[in-house]
Parts: structure tokens; C-alpha cells; sequence
């Protein structure tokens, strides 16, 4: 090993080695520099290779600022570099794979990996617990919120954290809770402007299409299955003029808002004999709905057998 000497200089001390090539200056605003005779930090280290090597029989850097102190280690074994906090618990790692964690495998932690094109973010814990990846926002004044969950079960909820979707049947995978008051619901916007027609959503059952929501430049559409490929035992409708008439419009008002309004009530169609487009039952716990659009073609059938007696009655009085 070769001796060293120290020299000083006008403005700092340094460290030179038997070639008289600085390795280590001081400067006058006590600032170490290593490599380098003008360091910008309390400590600079420059090098063409790697800059810094700690090695030890554990291979940890320990950290400390105002009382509070971590380290990071290297798990050999495994492969991999885990940064401890001072409670001893693994806060991040970095795995062999090249993914990066947050949190130890014995508590909730989030994931960030990479397959092929695919860049991966997983919510997991060792355990049976149902772990939710939730995301949330900071108002004004220093409010968190939370914007939008991922459940354990696959559920998708915005703004909410009820899967149920205030109360309507069944559970929902995806949920949006809006404040009308404020702000737009769910927006659809396309941005073609020339003319034709675009499906703004489709429904899909198993792997048949089974409607749409179609825009134009200058009006929405409301597609549900109508093809004749579909249907098998088409007849005639009957006595469309006989259970319209048994049909029992209404006019009341909504006890939420006191708002009036004209419509059916959902099991006095039922009562009607009329089963399409009534989901549910009288006095069941979930709240009856009508498909309005559903009446449709018993209004048709009626209006037909209606003008058919027109036409019978002005023959008598014609001949």
C-alpha cells in the first residue's frame, strides 16, 4: 500500500495519493469531496465506476436524521435489496425480477412488476384477509378521499365505497356514485364530427351483442335485439285492445321530492296481465321498476283493433 501525505492548499486540505493526484479535498465551507476537488455537497463522490461500496458481514447502509433511522440490506439468498424503517419492518424492496415493492409479505404491501408489455400494480397479504386497492385525493384545506376503489372481488367503484350501488339489485362491478348538483355523471363524448353513427356503449350477453347506445351528429339511439334470427314461434299479437283497457294510468306524486308525474304503478301492470318489462314484485324488498318502452307494442296492437272497429263501424254506416 502506498503512503500518502497531506498537503494544504490556499483555500482547502487535501488527501493526495503517491502521484500527488488529489483523492480527498476539504474545502472551506467543510464540504468533502472524493474524486473530485470541487465538491457541491457535504459529501461528493465521483468516479467513472460505481461510486459507492459498503461492504460488511450484513451489507447494510444505516440511515438517521432527527431520531428517526432505517437501513438497507441485501438478502443474499433471495437476491434481493430490502430498506428497512426502524420499527424493523421491510417498507420497500427491490426483487430479483426487476419488480419493486412497497410493504413487507407479512403486511399489506403493493406490488409494481413488468411482464412482457404488461406493467403490472398487484394489492396482496400473506393470509386469508380480502386486500382493496383504493386511491385517493387531497382537497383543499388537506382533506383526503378516497376516489376509487378495486376490491377484492373485482368490483370497480368510483367515488363510493358501496359495491351494492345504493341499494339496487344484486352487486355491481362497476359502481359510480355522482352528485348531480355538481357535475356531470358519467360523460360520452365522440369526437367525429363528420356524419355516421357511433356506438357510444354496447351491451354484450355471453358473446351476443344485445344492445346499443348509438350517437349521431345530431341524436342518441336506443338499440335493444329485434332480428328475426333470434325469434323462433312469432304469432300475432291478441286482445291488445282487451289488456290495454285493463291498464291503469296514474297521476301522483314521488315522495322523495313531492314532484308530480303521470305513469303506471309496477304491479298494477302485473295485475293487468301485462308481465313485460315489470322487474321484481309487489312488496318485495327491492323497489318495483317499469320498461316503459316495453308497452310499446300492446299500444300498437290496440290502436290496430281500435281502427279496425272504426273502419267496420263507418262501413255499416257507408252502406
Amino acid at each position: 500500500m502506498a503512503l500518502t501525505k497531506i498537503s494544504r492548499g490556499l483555500l482547502s486540505t487535501g488527501v493526495s495519493d503517491s502521484s500527488d493526484a488529489t483523492a480527498i479535498t476539504i474545502d472551506s465551507s467543510e464540504r468533502v469531496g472524493i474524486g473530485t476537488s470541487s465538491p457541491d455537497r457535504n459529501l461528493t463522490v465521483f468516479a467513472s465506476n460505481p461510486v459507492l461500496n459498503i461492504k460488511n458481514s450484513t451489507a447494510n447502509l444505516h440511515l438517521e436524521q432527527a431520531g428517526h433511522n432505517g437501513y438497507i440490506g441485501n438478502n443474499s439468498s433471495s437476491g434481493f435489496i430490502q430498506v428497512f424503517t426502524n420499527n424493523g419492518n421491510s417498507s420497500s424492496q427491490f426483487n430479483a425480477d426487476g419488480s419493486f415493492q412497497i410493504g413487507a409479505a407479512s403486511i399489506a404491501n403493493l406490488k409494481f412488476s413488468q411482464s412482457s408489455d404488461v406493467i403490472s400494480i398487484t394489492a396482496k397479504k400473506d393470509g386469508t384477509d380480502d386486500i382493496d386497492l383504493a386511491f385517493l385525493t387531497q382537497a383543499s384545506g388537506g382533506t383526503t378521499a378516497e376516489r376509487m376503489r378495486i376490491d377484492s372481488s373485482g368490483n370497480l367503484l368510483l367515488n363510493t365505497t358501496d359495491k351494492t350501488g345504493g341499494g339496487q339489485l344484486g352487486t355491481s362491478r362497476f359502481c359510480l356514485k355522482i352528485n348531480g348538483a355538481a357535475d356531470n355523471g358519467i360523460l360520452v363524448h365522440d369526437t367525429r364530427t363528420s356524419s355516421g353513427t357511433d356506438n357510444a356503449l354496447v351491451f354484450v350477453r355471453g358473446s351476443s351483442t344485445v344492445g346499443t347506445i348509438q350517437t349521431s351528429t345530431s341524436a342518441t339511439a336506443f338499440n335493444t335485439s329485434s332480428d328475426y334470427r333470434l325469434k323462433e314461434n312469432i304469432q300475432p299479437m291478441k286482445n291488445g285492445l282487451e289488456r290495454l283497457n285493463k291498464l291503469k294510468p296514474s297521476k301522483f306524486n314521488w315522495k322523495e321530492t313531492g314532484e308530480s308525474s303521470e305513469g303506471f304503478i309496477a304491479h298494477e301492470v302485473q295485475e293487468a296481465g301485462w308481465l313485460e318489462g315489470v322487474s321484481g314484485n309487489k312488496d318485495d324488498e327491492q323497489m318495483q321498476m317499469v320498461d316503459y318502452g316495453k308497452i310499446t307494442p300492446l299500444l300498437v296492437k290496440a290502436i290496430q283493433e281500435l281502427s279496425a272497429k272504426v273502419e267496420e263501424l263507418e262501413s255499416k254506416i257507408d252502406g
